[in-house]
């Protein structure tokens, strides 16, 4: 996807495209694509999926931490459906914003 883009829509032109990223994936070994946006590689989706990460953030704080619908991700049901129940659960901080391959290796 890209800003301006058809992203958070779901048509067949966001997955056609996909396919062959996603052969040449399973030659290396790798079950996935992880779809990087921009120089600062900010992390979009992996694969069709939507990309969701729980860890310890910088403030100790358990955190499940999403890219924000910002037309490049795709508000899907199950999207919303995690969020809804993990802020329901109360147990951990839920958080839609940005983040990069440099925050998760």
């Amino acid at each position: 996807a890209w800003p301006g883009g058809h992203g958070a829509s779901k048509l067949g032109s966001n997955y056609g495209p996909t396919i062959s990223p996603q052969k040449e994936a399973e030659a290396r070994d790798c079950s996935q694509v992880l779809w990087l946006f921009g120089p600062e590689q900010n992390i979009t989706e992996v694969g069709t999926m939507s990309m969701f990460m729980f860890w310890v953030n910088k403030a100790g704080e358990k955190e499940l931490v999403t890219p924000p619908l910002n037309g490049l991700i795709l508000p899907g049901v199950t999207r919303a459906s995690l969020l809804a129940l993990a802020q329901s659960w109360g147990e951990c901080k839920v958080t839609e914003r940005d983040f990069t391959m440099k925050d998760i290796v």
